[in-house]
């Protein structure tokens, strides 16, 4: 996650146009989702479904994010916030263990994260 964050820093920070900055979102995310997603004993196939899922989402964040005037911390920490996030719903359910109180504990974490990182950046 610390690679996550230097790096969505990097391209976040650097406020290319949208399609640059989505794009290179998208690669980091998908590369650091099929590292986490493999772990889990299923498919290959599906492994890469929810990793290019997972990196879709984080480009269309990406792409949003960019219309706003947020600093460079700030973008990057919530865009490592919906990668936490989306990773761990995911990965709790590769594993079978997704239930309604590991959904609210990561919707907890999302909202709890993105309010400290508003009022802290």
């Amino acid at each position: 996650y610390t690679l996550a964050l230097g790096l969505f820093a990097l391209i976040f920070g650097a406020r290319l146009r949208s399609l640059l900055s989505a794009t290179g979102i998208m690669a980091t995310s998908g590369l650091l989702a099929l590292e986490l997603y493999r772990n889990s004993e299923t498919s290959a196939w599906r492994i890469w479904l929810y990793a290019a899922i997972t990196a879709l989402l984080m480009g269309e964040l990406t792409w949003a994010l960019n219309y706003t005037a947020f600093s460079t911390q700030l973008g990057s920490a919530l865009l490592l916030l919906a990668l936490y996030s989306l990773t761990g719903l995911v990965q709790q359910s590769l594993w079978g263990r997704l239930t309604s109180r590991v959904v609210g504990e990561y919707v907890l974490v999302l909202v709890g994260g993105t309010t400290a990182a508003i009022l802290l950046l």
